[in-house]
């Protein structure tokens, strides 16, 4: 089983208001995932942002989880 899970939501400084973002993990590794997820809000948000520029459209999904 590998449930119940630990959520991750970016802070502030790296949350895209278009694109919702969360990390989800098994609770054994909340510790972990809690080190380094800012990184990686921050490099997604900026992948997005890159993503939009390069294909001259819109980042395609509501979400990512």
């Amino acid at each position: 089983m590998a449930g119940p899970y630990s959520e991750f939501t970016p802070t502030e400084k790296n949350t895209d208001p278009k694109v919702p973002m969360r990390i989800f993990c098994r609770k054994t590794l909340a510790k972990n995932v809690a080190e380094i997820a800012e990184d990686w809000f921050r490099v997604t948000k900026h992948g997005i942002k890159f993503y939009e520029q390069i294909f001259s459209t819109p980042y395609p999904f509501g979400k990512l989880d």
